[in-house]
C-alpha cells in the first residue's frame, strides 16, 4: 500500500453553527476543507453539502485519494466514515504518534467494492495522534466521525420508527377485536400511548415531511405533480415533477445532528433524498424494493441491528421506515392463517385488483373487502412480530433502558369504510388516524395514556423539547412535555388536509380539524372532469361533516346539522387556519426519473 501518493490533508474540527458544547463532549463530526468548489452538490438548510446516489446520502466529506486527521480525542475510540467507489480497491488506515509519518502504530487494510463501503476501527489514542487514509482514485469520502466508546448502558439512542400506513383502528390497543399486534400491545408497558393521534395528511409524502418539519402540507408544499393530467388518464406517459422541501424551511433532523449522529434507513420513493429527506442525516440510505420486499421489516431491523454492533455511538438517532403494512399485500401463510380465512387469495394488489387509482372508488362486495382486510392484517402482524425482535435485540444488548423510541404511522388504510380504497383519498379516521406510542428513556411517564388529540407535527417538538434543544420557530406542532410534566392540558386543535399536495388533483379535496373531541371535515368541490379519472366517480359528501370521536370513532353519525354552531365555530376556526397557509411556496421543481414513476405506479400514486 506504500505505492498509494493521494493527496495529503489536514482534518480540522467543524466549528461553526452546527456544533456545540454538547456534540463535542460525545463525538467529533471533522470537516475535510475542499480542494475544489462543491458547489454543485445538493445541500441542507444550514448550507451542509452532501453527497448522493440513488438510495444514498451522506455528509460529503472529500472526492480524492487520501486524508489526514489529528485527533482532538483521547482514549479507546472510534473512527467511522462511508467510502464510495464507483469500481472499488483499497483503503489503508495507519495511525501515528504525533510527528512526521513515523511511529505507525496501527495499520489496517480494507477491500472496497463497487458502491458504498463503511469503514471503521477502534483506536486507543493519545492527544494528537494522527489517522491517516489513503485510497485507490476515484472514491469520495463522508465527513468522518471520531467518538469515544463508551459501555452500551452509557449510550443514548432515540429511534423514531415508521410503519408506512399502519392504521390505528387495526390494532387491539385502539380498540380492533383481532389480535394483530401482541408485540406492540406488551411495548405499549412502557410508553405513553396517544389515543386520538392523527396523521396531518392521507398519504406518505406530505405525512412524512409534516412529521420532520412541523409544518402542515400547505405550508411545506412537498408533493409531486402529473403535469399532462388530461393526457395521462387517456393512457399518455406521466410527465411528473418533484416539489422538494425549500432551503428557507427547516427539516427538524438538521436540529438534532448538533447532539446526535444521525443515520435513516428508510423504503425510499415518496421518502427519497431529491424530496429533502436526506438533510441533516450523516448516512440516508433507501432500500429499493422495500415496497415489494415481504421481508422489508425483518431487513429494516437486521440493518439496524447490525449498524448498532458496528458503529456503537454514544449519541445518535435512528429514523426506521418501512413499506411492510403497504400494498400490494403479500404476507406469510402462516400469518394469513391466523386471521381465519386461509382460504382465500393470497395476495391483493393495486394495479392487478383494483385497476390503478382509476378503480380506487370502485365498490366491491363484503367477501372481496374481507379477503383484502385479512390480507393486511396478515402484513401487520408481519411488522408486529419483527418490531418485537427488535425491542428483544435492544434489551439483549443493553441499548433499551437509555433508549427513547418512538412507534408511529404516517397514515392509515380504508376499505370501503367511506367508499374508498387504500388512502389519500379523504381525511376520515381510517385514513388519518394512527398509532402514536413514545418509550421514554429511563421508563418516565411508562403506562401513562395521553387522552387530547395530537398529531405527527407534534412529534419532533416534543423531542427536541425532552433532549433540551431549541426548536426551530413558526413550528405547527407543539411540545406535549408540559402536559406529559403534570401541567394544565391544552386542548390545542389538529389539522389535516389534502389540498395542496395531493397525488392527484382529480382526487377530492378536504381539510380537517379536531377539537373539544370533535372532528369537522371540510369538503371542497370536485373539478367537472374529476369523475372521467375515475372507473366509477368519487363519493360526494355534504360540504360540512362534523363528528364525536368518542362515540362515533367509524364517522357514522353527522352531526352538522344537529349542532349547527359548533360546526360553524370549527368550520370558522378551519378557515382561518387554511387562510394563513396559502403563501408558502414550494422548492425549485425537478423531474422524476422512470424507474421512479414505474414504482409509483405500482403503489397506486399516478396513473
Amino acid at each position: 500500500m506504500r505505492q498509494f501518493r493521494g493527496a495529503v490533508l489536514w482534518l480540522l474540527l467543524l466549528a461553526g453553527a452546527g456544533s456545540c458544547q454538547r456534540q463535542q463532549a460525545v463525538f467529533s463530526r471533522l470537516e475535510i476543507p475542499a480542494a475544489r468548489p462543491v458547489a454543485q452538490l445538493p445541500r441542507d438548510g444550514s448550507g451542509e453539502a452532501y453527497f448522493q446516489r440513488p438510495g444514498l446520502s451522506f455528509r460529503y466529506g472529500r472526492k480524492g485519494r487520501g486524508l489526514r486527521l489529528v485527533s482532538p480525542l483521547r482514549g479507546l475510540c472510534r473512527l467511522d466514515l462511508h467510502f464510495w467507489s464507483p469500481a472499488g480497491g483499497r483503503v489503508l488506515l495507519r495511525v501515528c504518534h504525533g510527528g512526521g509519518d513515523g511511529g505507525v502504530f496501527l495499520e489496517k487494510e480494507f477491500a472496497v467494492g463497487p458502491g458504498l463501503r463503511s469503514l471503521g476501527a477502534d483506536i486507543r489514542l493519545a492527544r494528537g495522534d494522527r489517522l491517516i487514509l489513503e485510497a485507490d482514485p476515484g472514491g469520495v469520502f463522508s465527513r468522518p466521525l471520531l467518538y469515544p466508546l463508551l459501555a452500551a448502558a452509557e449510550r443514548r439512542n432515540i429511534f423514531l420508527i415508521s410503519a408506512d400506513n399502519l392504521g390505528a383502528d387495526h390494532l387491539e390497543l385502539y380498540g380492533y377485536p383481532r389480535t394483530t399486534a401482541p408485540a406492540v400491545t406488551q411495548f405499549r408497558r412502557d410508553c405513553v400511548l396517544f389515543r386520538w393521534a392523527f396523521a396531518n395528511s392521507p398519504w406518505t409524502l406530505p405525512s412524512h415531511m409534516s412529521l420532520f418539519t412541523s409544518l402542515h402540507e400547505a405550508e411545506h408544499r412537498v408533493t409531486f405533480r402529473v403535469q399532462n393530467e388530461e393526457a395521462a388518464a387517456a393512457g399518455a406517459e406521466p410527465v411528473v415533477q418533484a416539489f422538494p422541501l425549500a432551503l428557507g424551511k427547516e427539516f427538524l433532523v438538521e436540529r438534532l445532528s448538533a447532539s446526535f449522529i444521525t443515520c435513516g434507513f428508510s423504503g425510499g420513493i415518496n421518502l427519497a433524498a431529491p424530496f429533502g429527506f436526506y438533510r441533516g442525516f450523516d448516512l440516508y440510505l433507501e432500500a429499493p424494493d422495500d415496497h415489494l420486499n415481504p421481508d422489508s421489516a425483518a431487513r429494516l431491523f437486521a440493518r439496524t441491528e447490525k449498524h448498532l454492533l458496528e458503529s456503537r455511538f454514544p449519541a445518535a438517532f435512528y429514523f426506521l421506515h418501512t413499506y411492510q403494512v403497504h400494498l400490494p399485500y403479500r404476507p406469510p401463510r402462516e400469518l394469513l392463517e391466523r386471521t381465519g380465512r386461509p382460504g382465500g387469495p393470497r395476495a391483493f394488489d393495486f394495479e392487478k385488483d383494483l385497476g390503478g387509482i382509476s378503480g380506487i372508488f370502485r365498490g366491491g362486495d363484503e367477501r372481496r373487502r374481507a379477503d383484502a382486510v385479512a390480507l393486511y392484517d396478515a402484513e401487520v402482524m408481519e411488522f408486529d412480530r419483527r418490531f418485537g425482535g427488535f425491542i428483544s435485540f435492544l434489551k439483549r444488548n443493553g441499548l433499551y433502558e437509555r433508549s427513547m423510541i418512538i412507534l408511529l404511522a404516517d397514515h392509515g388504510e380504508e376499505f370501503l369504510e367511506h367508499g374508498s380504497w387504500a388512502h389519500g383519498t379523504d381525511l376520515f379516521n381510517s385514513q388519518v388516524r394512527v398509532p402514536l406510542l413514545v418509550k421514554f428513556p429511563g421508563g418516565h411517564y411508562a403506562g401513562r395514556s395521553f387522552a387530547g388529540a395530537v398529531s405527527l407535527v407534534d412529534v419532533l417538538p416534543s423531542v427536541l423539547d425532552y433532549f433540551n434543544i431549541n426548536a426551530a420557530p413558526g413550528l405547527g406542532g407543539r411540545s406535549l412535555l408540559g402536559e406529559l410534566r403534570g401541567g394544565p392540558p391544552r386542548p390545542e386543535p389538529v389539522f389535516a388536509a389534502n389540498l395542496a399536495c395531493r397525488s392527484w388533483s382529480r382526487i377530492p379535496a378536504q381539510a380537517a380539524l379536531v377539537q373539544d373531541g370533535y372532528k369537522l371535515v371540510r369538503q371542497f368541490p370536485l373539478a367537472d372532469s374529476g369523475p372521467r379519472f375515475f372507473a366509477a366517480p368519487p363519493p360526494v359528501f355534504p360540504a360540512r361533516q362534523l363528528f364525536r370521536l368518542a362515540g362515533d370513532p367509524g364517522e357514522r353519525l353527522d352531526l352538522a346539522t344537529r349542532l349547527p354552531r359548533l360546526a360553524a365555530r370549527l368550520d370558522a376556526r378551519l378557515q382561518a387556519f387554511l387562510g394563513k397557509a396559502t403563501d408558502a411556496v414550494p422548492g425549485r421543481p425537478q423531474a422524476l426519473p422512470a424507474e421512479t414513476l414505474d414504482i409509483l405506479r405500482s403503489l397506486g400514486y399516478i396513473r
